[in-house]
């Protein structure tokens, strides 16, 4: 919906009023706007009523902070860890609140019920997929998700119709389709092997914020084993423009860099990247944390995207999950 408006617009103001007492911003909606697809850079001007003329008469209004009681602990999925990264009100939302989004019944498949379906077809294709890509592999691991899901009263929001039915299956192997492409590249050009999906990838990370025990839990799409070490994928049914960049520096959708974090933990192997794969029509494969030395097209490369990509870094992968470590302790001291 989002995205939607941001297309529609011809141009918005972003109104942000927090700032510390250096001055600088506290909260920002640019990394949002970022990931929706906007490339350009905001034109400040500020607040002074000489811009804006509704600041010429201030008057006083009662105090509308929200206060939350302090929590002794807490249990955060990787899910509520990525909303409150990527917005503290949201993260407030779902995760104290506990409020959730209603949506109705539609036509089309709800966004994330489509997407667990692509997710699980995707599991059962991964060990059939040979060197060519096969529209009937596909056709039949998304009749077998499909079925699944069905049986276990898991297609939600969605009105039942034989031709929808259809309509949604085509659409769902040309999606499969371009993923099996992409992958086989992949998998002869890295010479890694699948160590454990979705089902046997269940990670937890507990940590200490300000003397209160918070225990991070969540499993990994996929990681991969490389010689040199592991590589954690997770799969997105939608376009991702989430620039490694603003992972590293801002702290931004911190669910990847948990579940590096927890791998390392569990399997004993250092992690050397992590990656968003796009279960979309483009199958991309351009966001996420990338190490340089692994990046290429010669044998064992993990990743083959540009030199100039903002999801490279260069060092020790080890220094970078550190420091991501402690943006994770940051965001939660927040949640407390």
């Amino acid at each position: 919906a989002l995205a939607s408006w941001r297309l529609a617009a011809e141009e918005f103001n972003i109104l942000d009023f927090r700032y510390d007492l250096d001055g600088s911003e506290r909260e920002s909606v640019q990394l949002l706007l970022r990931e929706l697809g906007w490339n350009g850079s905001p034109i400040e001007k500020g607040a002074h009523r000489r811009f804006l003329a509704s600041y010429a008469l201030v008057t006083q209004a009662r105090s509308r902070d929200v206060r939350l009681s302090p929590l002794k602990g807490a249990k955060l999925s990787a899910t509520q860890l990525d909303q409150l990264s990527r917005c503290p009100f949201l993260g407030l939302v779902s995760g104290r609140w506990k409020l959730k989004e209603f949506n109705e019944p539609d036509l089309e498949l709800w966004p994330t019920t489509n997407g667990n379906l692509l997710h699980a077809a995707v599991a059962i294709l991964l060990p059939t997929l040979g060197q060519e890509p096969s529209q009937d592999l596909c056709l039949e691991a998304w009749r077998q998700a499909w079925d699944q899901a069905k049986s276990n009263g898991e297609l939600l929001g969605w009105i039942e119709s034989v031709q929808l039915e259809r309509q949604i299956a085509r659409k769902a192997v040309r999606l499969l389709l371009a993923f099996s492409e992409k992958e086989i590249e992949y998998r002869n050009r890295s010479e890694t092997r699948l160590l454990a999906s979705e089902k046997t990838a269940a990670l937890e990370l507990k940590l200490e914020v300000d003397g209160k025990s918070i225990e991070l839990r969540g499993n990994a799409d996929r990681i991969d084993e490389h010689a040199d070490g592991l590589w954690v994928i997770d799969y997105k049914s939608s376009k991702q423009d989430v620039r490694g960049m603003d992972m590293r520096e801002s702290g931004y959708r911190l669910q990847l860099p948990f579940y590096a974090i927890a791998a390392q933990e569990k399997f004993s192997k250092r992690v050397l990247g992590v990656q968003f794969v796009e279960l979309t029509r483009e199958a991309r494969r351009l966001s996420g944390l990338f190490p340089k030395k692994w990046n290429g097209k010669t044998q064992g490369s993990l990743t083959a995207v540009r030199s100039n990509s903002p999801s490279l870094f260069e060092g020790d992968p080890e220094l970078l999950w550190q420091d991501l470590r402690s943006r994770i302790e940051a965001k939660l001291k927040i949640f407390l």
